[in-house]
């Protein structure tokens, strides 16, 4: 939402207007995921906010959502670092490698019934899927093995987080992007790099989405670079 056209919107609505209304804007332009490549429009409007309406601006440094644990494996294998973390150590990052479509679904299935059976409750879990529901190798294109395991609802841009009390939330990055939960599981993970720095982007917002707990479901083909990384 940080280009010219909304801000003139936010003009707008804004009681004063930018100049002379109450604003406060939070970014972090390393979850630039819906425009990469997009740093040029974005520097040209944090430049009409500082120049031609008066905004201060200042960097935030605490991370005050992941623990230590999940900060240190994010800031690892993307490259993007997380800020000081949040003082609690927490548990591990669980990586479990599929092999195939069919292989991740048994592995999502088995990683909720683990963190229900800790007493991790349903609306504190979250699943993030890289590919959503309609492509067939994404483990969100059949929800069958979910079946008595637990209720569950997908969301998105459109429904949001109605009516998802009491239930697992499956969505996209995209979707959840901005908020937050104390159980993550991140799923569709087939590389870890590009030449754009787009996948690092979008494992660095999938990943930090979690509080306290994060499990990691990824492509057998991407343990070496995992490995890598983590080295």
């Amino acid at each position: 939402i940080l280009n010219e056209c909304m801000l003139l919107c936010f003009d707008q609505l804004l009681k004063g207007g930018l100049p002379k209304g109450r604003a406060a804007i939070f970014y972090d332009a390393r979850q630039n995921i819906f425009s990469p490549g997009g740093k040029a429009e974005l520097d040209r409007s944090l430049g009409m906010l500082r120049d031609d309406y008066g905004f201060a601006s200042f960097t935030l440094t605490d991370n005050c959502r992941n623990t230590r644990r999940i900060a240190e494996f994010v800031r690892r294998v993307t490259g993007i670092d997380t800020g000081e973390p949040f003082p609690v150590e927490g548990i591990g990052v669980e990586v479990r490698f599929y092999e195939n479509p069919a292989d991740q679904r048994r592995l999502l299935a088995e990683a909720l019934r683990d963190l229900i059976k800790k007493g991790i409750a349903q609306d504190d879990i979250v699943v993030l899927s890289h590919k959503g529901k309609r492509m067939q190798d994404g483990c969100f294109h059949d929800l069958s093995m979910l079946d008595g395991i637990c209720s569950y609802m997908m969301i998105d841009g459109f429904t949001g987080l109605s009516g998802a009390k009491g239930k697992v939330k499956l969505a996209t990055i995209q979707s959840f992007k901005g908020l937050e939960s104390k159980a993550v599981i991140v799923a569709d993970v087939t590389k870890f790099d590009d030449e754009t720095g787009f996948r690092s982007s979008i494992n660095y917002t999938s990943f930090s989405r979690a509080k306290a707990h994060i499990v990691v479901l990824v492509h057998k083909d991407a343990k070496k670079e995992l490995a890598k990384a983590l080295r």
